[in-house]
């Protein structure tokens, strides 16, 4: 049980954190989904979860934000992820049957072949001027105009199965795509309505925000402060890569080869975000990384942190030359770590997560810095991490 007016932290392994205070749930970078073998194993699932009130996302890698499109569909919190990551909630009704509901489309089950109940206006046949002829309302529009024309008809079901001629349709970031499975000629139906801010997809309007329209703006929630920077992007080297064959082979698990470059290959130069928290009562901070970098010019207004969150990344090479420089850079009363259990397995066993080599290394370089490992599913407050003080007192 959470104490009122206290600040909780659950780490749920990875980067996937869940922060409460009273009865507000955000969670950051959502890996419910593992593969076999994982160490600890997380004794609940992503169907487990009752509420979210804000879901952030700081990049699209699987280990991540493999379950952060479910998770964004089915709650419908307030969200803000990068906008790569913002088009893959749209992708999942067709995958996995969900009803959806977020910033401004909604989808759901009826009749094969017919129209549903849906926030839209339907209007057919489209106007005139729809180019090419088949239209479907792009998110944030009232309208969800729609040609008929026979055997041609487009329904609206969910973007389920449509017609007998058209029963699979592919949404992309500015279309549809149709497909006749009869001859498997494909069609391009454009998305109309209101248009995307800048060129990035979606709109910053409803519950879905994109990170790169709202970056070093702060937002509230329950009283807690969150302010979003973008950091560049996360760099994997090419040793890493090379043990993502080895390391299978090596533990005698080839069938995660596969799993291994899904998961590697998923948005691999995407952009990547880190998040400001200021919390009530007394403005205590934690700065949050989900990976190492040292691109943080966007950052230069904040002198120096309470809890500074940092993953230890062995894919990345210069992994203690960067953890060095932002502890420095931040000067934190307390450096919080994650991303160190085998939710990955084979390829994050703990032989290759070695806290107390992590640990010599770091108190070499940074002997003042106080460290503290993240408690695997345990409730923590936030006093406990750090005797939490505004940073402005030393």
């Amino acid at each position: 049980m959470t104490p009122p007016n206290s600040v909780t932290l659950l780490w749920h392994g990875a980067a996937h954190y869940h922060i409460i205070y009273n009865n507000t749930r955000i969670v950051i970078d959502p890996l419910y989904t593992r593969l076999p073998g994982d160490t600890p194993h997380l004794p609940v699932t992503r169907d487990d979860v009752e509420k979210i009130d804000c879901l952030l996302l700081t990049h699209g890698h699987l280990d991540h934000s493999k379950d952060f499109p479910y998770l964004a569909a089915k709650h419908n919190p307030l969200t803000y992820a990068p906008a790569a990551c913002l088009s893959k909630i749209h992708h999942l009704p067709l995958k996995s049957g969900l009803p959806y509901s977020a910033a401004g489309i909604s989808t759901a089950s009826g009749p094969e072949g017919g129209p549903t109940q849906t926030p839209f206006k339907i209007s057919s046949p489209a106007p005139a001027s729809a180019e090419p002829e088949d239209r479907i309302a792009y998110p944030g529009s009232p309208s969800l105009p729609l040609s008929e024309r026979g055997t041609e008809r487009l329904s609206y079901n969910g973007l389920a199965p449509m017609t007998e001629r058209y029963r699979q349709v592919r949404v992309t970031r500015h279309s549809c795509e149709s497909r006749n499975p009869g001859s498997g000629k494909r069609r391009q139906i454009s998305i109309t309505g209101q248009p995307p801010e800048g060129d990035l997809g979606l709109p910053a309007t409803g519950s879905l925000h994109a990170l790169e329209q709202v970056k070093g703006k702060s937002f509230d929630i329950a009283g807690i402060s969150i302010t979003p920077y973008q950091i560049g992007t996360e760099e994997i080297d090419f040793w890493f890569i090379r043990e993502m064959f080895i390391r299978p082979w090596k533990h005698r698990k080839p069938a995660a080869l596969a799993d291994g470059f899904r998961w590697l290959a998923r948005n691999l130069f995407g952009n990547c975000f880190a998040f400001l928290f200021s919390f009530p009562p007394n403005g205590g901070t934690m700065l949050y990384f989900g990976n190492l970098t040292s691109e943080v010019d966007e950052l230069d207004s904040i002198e120096r942190v309470d809890v500074l969150a940092i993953p230890f990344c062995p894919a990345n090479n210069h992994w203690l030359r960067d953890t060095q420089f932002l502890i420095n850079r931040f000067r934190p009363a307390v450096a919080l770590i994650h991303h160190f259990d085998n939710f990955m397995n084979p390829f994050t066993l703990y032989r290759y997560m070695n806290l107390d080599d992590y640990r010599s290394a770091v108190r070499r370089k940074c002997p003042e810095t106080r460290l503290y490992f993240s408690k695997f599913y345990k409730e923590v407050e936030l006093s406990e991490i750090a005797a939490i003080r505004t940073a402005s007192e030393g």
